[in-house]
């Protein structure tokens, strides 16, 4: 078993081709195939998985959503899956270990509708910076953030992902993420490569239904929806997620003009299932055939034909292109383009240099314990506070002699106050809204209720009562519930298609029936 030699740490761009194009020479096409495969797992790793990493079948693995340890807590569970891939398969290519760090690793900054209220993007590299170099301690590589998707309809339900509905700001903090993920070199042990999504007009879905089309004239894509990736290109983001949504009826995953266009030299990589999801979206191929009988072989064909690299979850690329590359429905060549990204972006990230270096258990204790992350979370938390209004003066309530009523299903919710997509943050170390206050100002002084609930209708109607007769102020614990956000396994079938995740069974005042 002949296995490659490490590289330089850093190489000019022409080693970089040199030996990816040697490397390429030695892949079988499973080999090849197998790089384009990214698959889930979590810790401990299934067996099936091991043995799929030993026989070069896969190419990165994305940690699980929930109950999840992987990345978190020091390397050395995720050092044993690198060294499967390193010293177990023929050639020991390393894995991309990726993981949605979405705002913040262990630290938890504010959500990043929140980070945008900060408008400083230098505050929102430093967020970046440290969630980098908690997440590398870990030995993450590779981050799904940030999320860019400009977002205008309030019926769509993953607007707390990204920076809201201005495409300068948005673009300004994606130039400023990608910095602090990535930070002076990308193959430095605490940097992360950054992967700017939902590739694109996610945020525009008609109706606010997730997965939907978006509708829109060029003029519109470019002066709103675009911006913000094209920043993050410029700031040299190594990779892009493509959207689950169509735009103008053609699903990102497919559109090889606007891919090659404005995502040049990116490795670009598929949603989460997202090209079986084109079935839903009644695509075929660029003649609008399809094979009725495995139609995810026609769809995988087409994405890699696009210009999509990787395939999430999908199992397309894996278990169909060999017998596509017989029948002639693609190339070689365009499978070891893919390829070629997959290895140029594992050369970037400086794992053929050393694939353990982002495994150093001394620097994960010293990092993960930092007591520095907490204050600069905290610095963010206050910057990112809006004060809508503050009608009759109200604010800031005295110290000393006032009653609080605090109200609310989320009040007294330690584990929401992490905000959506914080999978690795901790919640017994998180306090409560009603927790924090009754700190502050003594329990004697705080009255609480929960009022009405998420997903029906409320059963306490105490709220009114608590403000009202003693004309005390309010503190209204509302806000998105972590079961709310988009993802996760909220999919519905709807239209023909997934849609409708954002805004289902919703009654009035936000409350379900």
């Amino acid at each position: 078993m002949t296995r490659i030699t490490p590289t330089p740490r850093k190489g000019d761009p022409a080693e970089r081709a040199a030996f990816v194009e040697a490397l390429l020479a030695r892949m079988t096409l499973q080999e090849k195939l197998g790089q384009l495969n990214l698959l889930t797992s979590n810790i401990p790793l299934e067996s099936d998985r091991a043995d799929e990493i030993r026989a070069g079948k896969v190419g990165g693995l994305l940690g699980g959503l929930h109950n999840c340890s992987f990345g978190v807590g020091g390397p050395q569970a995720l050092r044993e899956i690198q060294e499967i891939a390193v010293q177990g398969s023929r050639l020991g290519i390393p894995l991309l270990l990726a993981f949605d760090v979405i705002h913040g690793h262990e630290t938890v900054f504010p959500i990043p509708l929140g980070l945008s209220c900060t408008w400083d993007p230098e505050f929102v590299r430093k967020a970046a910076r440290v969630a980098a170099r908690e997440a590398s301690a870990s030995g993450i590589n590779w981050v799904f953030s940030p999320m860019v998707d400009i977002a205008r309809d309030p019926r769509w339900g993953r607007i707390a992902e990204g920076s809201g509905e201005d495409p300068y700001l948005g673009a300004c903090l994606a130039e400023a993420m990608v910095a602090g993920l990535q930070g002076d070199d990308l193959a430095n042990p605490d940097s992360v490569m950054a992967c700017v999504k939902h590739f694109v007009a996610y945020g525009a879905a008609q109706g606010g239904r997730d997965y939907n089309n978006a509708d829109m004239s060029p003029a519109h894509l470019y002066d709103v929806y675009l911006p913000p990736f094209q920043a993050a290109v410029a700031a040299g983001v190594g990779s892009a997620m493509m959207a689950f949504s169509a735009l103008n009826g053609l699903p990102s995953h497919a559109d090889a003009t606007l891919l090659e266009r404005f995502l040049p030299g990116v490795l670009r990589v598929s949603d989460f299932d997202g090209i079986p999801e084109m079935i839903a979206h009644g695509l075929g191929d660029e003649a609008g055939q399809i094979n009725e009988d495995d139609p995810l072989a026609t769809l995988s064909e087409r994405a890699l034909r696009a210009g999509v690299h990787m395939d999430m979850m999908g199992h397309g690329y894996f278990t169909r292109l060999e017998a596509s590359l017989a029948a002639g429905r693609v190339t070689e060549a365009q499978i070891e383009d893919a390829c070629r990204a997959v290895l140029a972006a594992k050369y970037d990230l400086g794992l053929f240099a050393d694939p353990f270096a982002r495994f150093d258990e001394t620097r994960a204790a010293i990092t993960l314990a930092d007591p520095e992350t907490r204050a600069v979370a905290r610095e963010g938390a206050a910057a990112a506070c809006v004060l809508l209004k503050n009608t009759g003066g109200l604010l800031p309530l005295p110290k000393i002699g006032q009653t609080v009523a605090v109200i609310g299903p989320l009040a007294d919710d330690p584990k929401n106050i992490l905000g959506p997509w914080s999978f690795q943050g901790n919640v017994e170390a998180a306090v409560s809204v009603l927790e924090g206050i009754r700190t502050k100002i003594g329990h004697g002084a705080v009255r609480a209720a929960r009022g009405g609930e998420h997903y029906r209708r409320p059963q306490d109607d105490r709220a009114a009562q608590l403000c009202r007769p003693q004309g005390e102020p309010g503190s209204p614990a509302v806000g998105r519930s972590d079961r709310r956000g988009g993802g996760g396994g909220q999919h519905r079938r709807c239209c023909g298609g997934r849609a409708g995740r954002g805004r289902r069974d919703v009654g009035r005042g936000g409350l379900a029936p």
